[in-house]
């Protein structure tokens, strides 16, 4: 229908939304060429925070690759996007992102930092599952430089958040982590 009806804001979310469709069943050409499209689409119009989250879903599917440089690429693109536009929680997003990859290449302190920095972005906001698993994931960074007792202090605050919520999954990770 957005095509038909040539609305190429509702045909960008409905790519992307159809990327990650194929991305999960594996299919992951298809999901960078609708990625991409997306993109296309998202420039054409010139919808800054629409070509952010578009990076973002590059980025994702080049992480799930393990494809650091192109993830790192995307995103860094991105997190530029959501800055020129004082967007705090893509500004998050794309930091917490950016500290997998640091985690993934063993970059212990440069992963804390980032994931500190979307912390701080996301404050404002409730604590909720994203919040916790931000929280998570500084502690297996914090694990990694060998801060016990933070890293400790961290998965309990995560397992908190996650308990409260009765996301059975994040509290899984929480105690892996501790």
């Amino acid at each position: 229908l957005a095509r038909e009806f040539n609305n190429r804001r509702d045909l960008s979310a409905a790519l992307q939304g159809l990327g990650e469709i194929v991305q999960f069943q594996g299919d992951y050409a298809r999901a960078r060429d609708l990625y991409l499209e997306s993109l296309a689409l998202h420039r054409e119009i010139e919808d800054q925070r629409g070509m952010g989250w578009a990076l973002d879903h590059l980025g994702n599917l080049a992480l799930e690759q393990s494809l650091l440089d192109e993830a790192s690429a995307s995103f860094t693109e991105s997190l530029a996007l959501f800055q020129a536009q004082s967007y705090p929680f893509g500004l998050a997003h794309a930091r917490a992102k950016l500290g997998l990859i640091a985690f993934e290449e063993r970059r212990y302190a440069d992963a804390v930092k980032l994931f500190e920095t979307s912390l701080v972005y996301l404050q404002p906001m409730n604590p909720d599952w994203q919040y916790a698993w931000l929280i998570e994931y500084l502690g297996e960074a914090v694990l990694g430089l060998g801060d016990l007792s933070r890293a400790a202090e961290l998965f309990r605050q995560s397992l908190q958040i996650h308990f409260e919520g009765k996301a059975s999954q994040g509290i899984a990770y929480s105690l892996q982590g501790l």
